[in-house]
């Protein structure tokens, strides 16, 4: 049986909601989620994507609200890079993808009109590219792709593939092969492509 070595109860006066987790390079931790607020000059509430910075005890150093209060957005999950800086994805009516320094000041906020959401990511090529697991939707459904961009958020490829949808799925992502495994329509399924995201099994 484990013990509690800490715990940290983060909100305030309406709700917030923890999706991921990550161990930063200084032993602290960045929470990604959600965050109720009341919309501009109404008392409507909408969720803004919300991120919280602790140290290795879990103190808040600090925390951010993403958002402009009049329309809502959902932040999914982040991820770090050699040198600190935090990679946000998020999502509105499009993909979006966030970068912020160690402070949780914005650098750049890039979004991604062929892509609705950002699931996963991974560096690959030593930290030279992001790797992501995405969703693409057509006229008719939502299909699982990859999509390849670098670290300054320019899009390299997109590439989608027909039949599964990738809401519950998982994700390897290597430098010469990518992997996703997960629930489709009525099956569980697994996919292989190369570095390319062209379709091997």
């Amino acid at each position: 049986r484990q013990s509690v070595i800490w715990k940290q109860v983060i909100g305030e006066q309406y709700d917030e909601i923890g999706r991921n987790v990550i161990e930063l390079r200084d032993k602290g931790y960045l929470m990604v989620g959600l965050k109720q607020v009341l919309r501009q000059r109404t008392n409507i509430l909408i969720l803004q994507s919300y991120i919280v910075k602790l140290d290795p005890f879990g103190n808040i150093l600090w925390q951010k609200i993403i958002g402009d209060t009049v329309f809502s957005n959902s932040a999914v999950s982040a991820i770090e890079d050699k040198e600190g800086n935090i990679y946000l994805l998020y999502y509105t009516s499009n993909a979006h993808l966030m970068k912020l320094d160690a402070l949780g000041n914005i650098l750049w906020d890039k979004s991604y009109s062929d892509i609705v959401i950002l699931r996963g990511v991974s560096f690959t090529n030593d930290f030279k590219n992001f790797v992501f697991l995405s969703t693409t939707y057509t006229q008719s459904s939502s299909l699982t792709s990859i999509t390849k961009m670098d670290t300054s958020g320019n899009l390299i490829w997109n590439k989608s593939y027909p039949g599964p949808e990738s809401g519950n799925n998982s994700f390897l992502f290597l430098d010469n092969e990518y992997y996703i495994c997960g629930r489709g329509f009525y099956y569980g399924f697994i996919i292989k492509t190369d570095s390319s995201g062209n379709l091997l099994w």
